[in-house]
Formats: C-alpha cells, sequence, structure tokens
C-alpha cells in the first residue's frame, strides 16, 4: 500500500493531541497504509508536542502563518500521497 504523509498545521499556542490524530491515524493503518504524520508550525510556535509516538516530525516554517506552515509540512513530506488535516476545523 502507499506511503500517506499526514500534515498537522498548527497555529501558534496551538496543540494537536495525539487522541485527536489517533482515529484518522488507525482508519489509515488499518487498510493497510503507512502513516508519516508531520506537525507543522511557523517560527512562532513550540516544535515539542510532548506525543508518545517518536516518529512525528516537527516542521516548522520560516515565515509566519498557517498557510506557510502547511507549505513547510508538504514540501517536508516524503509520502506518495499527501494530506493535511486541520484539526480546528473539524
Amino acid at each position: 500500500m502507499a506511503r500517506i504523509s499526514l500534515i498537522l498545521p498548527v497555529a501558534p499556542g496551538g496543540l494537536p493531541t495525539e487522541e485527536r490524530v489517533l482515529p484518522f491515524r488507525r482508519v489509515l493503518e488499518e487498510s493497510g497504509h503507512e502513516i508519516e504524520e508531520i506537525v507543522a508550525t511557523d517560527s512562532r510556535g513550540a516544535t515539542d508536542f510532548g506525543w508518545s509516538d517518536g516518529e512525528v516530525k516537527a516542521q516548522v516554517a520560516d515565515r509566519p502563518g498557517l498557510a506557510a506552515a502547511t507549505v513547510a509540512g508538504l514540501c517536508a513530506a516524503r509520502g506518495e500521497i499527501l494530506g493535511v488535516l486541520d484539526l480546528e476545523r473539524g
């Protein structure tokens, strides 16, 4: 199956929790996909999210804003399929 890069853009002060992301990851893994998770923030955000999964990457954009963070995450992705999951939009 495909390797999927799941990019999670985060605003400064935001914190994507494992509990919110886990259902999405679980569905993709149960479908046979390998998942790469990238938490993307801008230069004003934190890069240590305290997840127990050591495979989650943090990517920091060099410009402010969620759009810049998302683009930085997309550029860092190594998957065959790239997906952006905005947890603030439900």
